[in-house]
């Protein structure tokens, strides 16, 4: 009987062993990709701030623009349409920097969301882990004490 106890307690050490290193390396893949997306989340915000200054800079540039045209006279159809088509070309790209703003602003909600649920589940893996550890310790105490009492009544 007490070697049957303590081949149960080496199996439970074994269990515990085990269940340590399957949390540790579930810890570590949780915070490589934790990591992963934070690095994402900041490129992302780099990004948005980039198209912001750059959609920004686009207003302030088109506002010039159509200052100095409203100051200047105009001395010829073809001069006037080129002016135009210039300005068409600003309004296109400040719609295109606009959109990209907007799908930037999307991405970062993205990854929040990933991010929130990435930590979730960070969370709840963390506490089976802690679970599963007492309960494994409980059983090893169990077996302990009844290893003593098998060794006290053999003797």
């Amino acid at each position: 009987e007490v070697l049957s106890l303590q081949r149960d307690l080496a199996l439970a050490n074994d269990m515990k062993a085990k269940a340590a290193e399957n949390f540790e390396a579930e810890k570590s893949d949780l915070l490589h990709n934790l990591k992963l997306l934070e690095s994402d989340r900041d490129c992302v915000r780099v990004e948005l701030e980039n198209s912001t200054n750059s959609s920004s800079e686009l207003k302030f540039q088109l506002m010039n623009k159509i200052e100095s045209l409203k100051g200047k006279v105009f001395d010829g159809e073809s001069s006037r349409l080129d002016l135009m088509n210039q300005l068409e070309q600003k309004d296109r790209l400040l719609d295109q920097k606009e959109a990209e703003l907007g799908a930037a602003h999307e991405r970062e909600k993205e990854l929040a969301v990933r991010l929130n649920n990435l930590q979730n589940r960070m969370k709840i893996a963390t506490d089976k882990s802690k679970i599963d550890f007492e309960k494994i310790q409980n059983e090893n105490a169990d077996l302990r004490h009844r290893l003593q009492a098998a060794e006290s009544k053999c003797d």
